[in-house]
């Protein structure tokens, strides 16, 4: 079209000019119209551009520059594969993107505790905690706090009954009532100390407790894993969004630079859709190099807001029919420091 407007300015051509007049106005021109008659230059882009870009809710022209707004990951979920069940072995699939992006409390868990742990004794006490002294003395401090007795008492402390008060009360071991002796015994005898947690029943709740705490922790490393493998392709695809205040209220949402590509999936849709469509009429008999048969014909194809009011759902229909939906791998066992980490964490919240 560049080409034919400078022939024109420079009068090349034949100069009875009346016939320009009967062109249409190009801004009068669906995108679709344009992009099929004249193609992408310079001069058509802007045109297209801003008429495409008005008819979905989740884009806007701005400068030269297409930006998608979002509230948040979230939004991309329905570009995930979707194999209709709640887990893809080793493969973020639309059911865990949903767990990853859009669950605000976090809540969801990868993993349950029980099978997690086989042998409390061996897997958590003697792999995890005892080579740790953070978490060794975390535990310690709980026991001598809750459960070791004071045996240098008053006598008077005794009620009616011959009874220590109740935080007072005696616990016994193997027969032996533990006390400072008997605590100080088992904190240079950890192995001794992880048995008794493992089998006693004065020591259940804390067994449980540091078996939750190591599966929060576990669930988190895996979570933070899948996680980064569901960020991936978003980042690849669309680039690292900015967060910004929302102009219609006092909410956060994501912006991205899309312009690169905004047009690539433009051709794809116009390219796709508009041949079939003038390949079929063709058949019928149709003149589609005429404008207005063509607007007439493939209305569907000049704007793709036509069919979709979300630049995502145009995005999810095109990768959908070229089974190129999102279907990023990830690491299937988390990382065993990050899980030592949130380990530490979590037993110092919990006991």
């Amino acid at each position: 079209m560049k080409d034919l407007i400078r022939k024109v300015l420079k009068e090349e051509i034949n100069d009875d000019l009346s016939w320009v007049h009967e062109i249409p106005k190009i801004g009068d021109l669906s995108p679709g119209t344009i992009y099929h008659f004249y193609g992408l230059d310079d001069i058509t882009k802007p045109v297209i551009a801003s008429n495409i870009v008005k008819g979905f809710h989740d884009l806007e022209y701005v400068g030269d520059k297409i930006i998608l707004t979002v509230d948040g990951y979230c939004d991309f979920k329905d570009l995930f594969y979707d194999d209709s069940s709640s887990s893809s072995e080793g493969y973020v699939n639309k059911y865990l993107a949903e767990r990853l992006l859009c669950d605000e409390d976090n809540w969801w868990e990868p993993y349950y505790v029980s099978d997690l742990i086989n042998n409390w004794k061996t897997e958590i006490w003697d792999d995890k905690i005892v080579g740790d002294k953070d978490m060794v003395n975390t535990v310690l401090s709980h026991i001598k706090k809750y459960y070791v007795s004071k045996t240098d008492y008053n006598p008077k402390q005794l009620n009616i009954f011959g009874e220590l008060p109740p935080k007072q009360n005696v616990i016994e071991l193997e027969g032996r009532v533990l006390d400072e002796e008997y605590f100080n015994e088992l904190v240079n005898d950890l192995n001794k100390l992880g048995e008794l947690i493992d089998e006693e029943d004065e020591f259940e709740e804390l067994k449980k407790e540091i078996g939750w705490a190591y599966g929060d922790a576990y669930n988190t490393a895996a979570r933070d894993e899948i996680y980064r493998a569901t960020i991936r392709p978003i980042n690849e695809f669309f680039g690292k969004g900015q967060w910004a205040s929302s102009e219609k209220n006092s909410s956060q949402v994501l912006k991205f630079d899309v312009t690169e590509l905004f047009w690539t999936i433009i051709r794809i849709y116009f390219d796709n859709c508009i041949k079939d469509c003038v390949s079929f009429n063709e058949r019928q008999g149709f003149d589609m190099e005429d404008f207005e048969v063509f607007d007439e014909h493939c209305e569907e194809c000049t704007v793709p807001s036509y069919n979709y009011s979300y630049f995502i759902d145009l995005l999810k229909y095109i990768w959908e029919e070229d089974s190129d939906l999102f279907n990023p791998r990830f690491q299937h066992w988390p990382d065993d420091d990050d899980v030592e980490k949130y380990f530490k964490e979590s037993l110092g919240d919990r006991i």
